[in-house]
């Protein structure tokens, strides 16, 4: 495996283990005004699966590991000594973001850009 991809791959992962993070995390209030949640929810689903998209090659495995992920996220909210609730538009915002990111991923053309980049190195 070339170092940027070593390097990129490390930071989706880096990505996944703050998301899980930050869900998991105390809710200090003030997060869910105005839907405010779900907008952090996409936007963070749609980075996990932009920089997903450029790790990985799959345009399958990766967006349905990424939803199964903030299903299991939010089945962990679910445990009493996590105290938050299961929330099912959050998983609908965390597949909106999934989308958002593998689209912008695709237009932007950045696993060819990133592969190509690897490989002039």
């Amino acid at each position: 495996m070339r170092k940027l991809e070593t390097t990129v791959r490390g930071l989706f992962f880096a990505l996944l283990a703050m998301v899980l993070t930050l869900a998991l995390a105390p809710d200090f209030g003030g997060t869910s005004v105005g839907g405010f949640d779900k907008v952090k929810h996409a936007c963070a689903f749609a980075a996990l699966a932009a920089v997903g998209r450029v790790s990985f090659e799959s345009r399958v495995w990766l967006p349905l590991g990424l939803v199964i992920f903030g299903l299991a996220i939010e089945f962990l909210q679910a445990l009493p000594f996590i105290g938050k609730d299961m929330s099912a538009a959050d998983v609908v915002a965390d597949a909106i973001g999934v989308l958002f990111g593998m689209t912008l991923a695709e237009i932007a053309g950045l696993r060819r850009r990133w592969s190509a980049l690897g490989e002039s190195r």
